[in-house]
């Protein structure tokens, strides 16, 4: 039998269906070749950086919003757009009132899967929402976007840096891919 190709670095397994009757399930596999690792855009997103730390909480702990909100304002010095990550919409509305009690409303937004109609509009509108889908950084102050599964998924956006709340693995994934989304930052 022939050797299997080497791996490339960048694979998916695409299975079709399988019923009882049919053949063996077949692999396609998919890849990057010469071509897409020369676009520099595609290479940028690919290869951007992410330092990730993981802190365990003390098991006294009780509040993990305030410690989450401790840890996102050590970086309010600094002129980037963080990203706070909860599991629930509660969470996130009490996330925001700690931030925004250190740097305003302006520099907040909440985005939960909650919010309907104005509210909805009313966000996509918002600075902090332009600023998490356009991936610019340069000459805005410090600012957060809180949510709920709501951005992990839902939104095509990047943050300069996230701190997130324990969740199931493939949801971790989702917001740490949010993160440097586009390589924007080193």
């Amino acid at each position: 039998s022939a050797t299997p190709p080497a791996p490339l670095p960048y694979e998916a397994s695409i299975l079709r269906p399988c019923r009882t009757d049919a053949p063996k399930p077949e692999v396609q596999l998919f890849g990057l070749d010469e071509r897409d690792n020369a676009e520099h855009f595609l290479n940028r997103v690919l290869n951007g950086r992410k330092n990730i730390s993981i802190r365990s909480t003390p098991e006294a702990a009780k509040d993990v919003v305030g410690l989450m909100a401790g840890l996102l304002l050590e970086r309010r010095d600094q002129n980037i757009l963080a990203a706070g990550f909860v599991n629930s919409p509660e969470d996130a509305n009490c996330l925001a009132r700690i931030i925004r009690g250190h740097i305003g409303d302006e520099n907040v937004l909440v985005v939960t899967g909650t919010m309907v109609g104005h509210d909805r509009l009313r966000q996509r509108e918002h600075a902090v929402f332009q600023r998490f889908v356009s991936g610019r950084s340069t000459g805005e102050p410090f600012q957060v976007i809180i949510g709920t599964s709501a951005i992990q998924s839902g939104i095509d956006g990047s943050a300069d840096m996230a701190v997130i709340e324990l969740d199931e693995i493939g949801a971790i994934l989702q917001k740490i891919g949010r993160v440097s989304r586009r390589g924007e930052q080193d």
